[in-house]
């Protein structure tokens, strides 16, 4: 059964937002003149979890955005971001699959 319209572009609204914070982390970084293996050691996180997240394949932590716009001298600008992230990990938390609908209804196979 595929999933409901509504639950796709609330990911997609997710998505594009850890892209967009992607961007932006990319180019405070590139500006500063480190790589992201250098960045990563000064926030305490790794080059892997840096490049995930430039990426929008990992969705950033409050506590990572607060050091990392600290650091860069974003000047609040990916702090700017931590309200709409937390309120996107919050309706992917609330958010269930479609076919929980179906079994709840008894059909067979569930």
């Amino acid at each position: 059964m595929p999933e409901p319209a509504e639950s796709y572009e609330e990911e997609e609204q997710s998505s594009a937002l850890n892209r967009a914070i992607g961007k932006q982390l990319k180019l405070l970084r590139e500006r500063a003149g480190l790589t992201q293996r250098e960045l990563g050691d000064r926030l305490g996180y790794s080059k892997d979890l840096i490049s995930s997240v430039e990426r929008g394949r990992r969705t950033p932590q409050r506590e990572f955005l607060e050091a990392a716009d600290e650091l860069l001298g974003a000047g609040g600008l990916l702090k700017a971001a931590i309200e709409d992230v937390e309120e996107a990990k919050a309706q992917a938390r609330v958010r269930h699959p479609a076919w929980l609908g179906v079994c709840a209804a008894g059909a067979r196979g569930c």
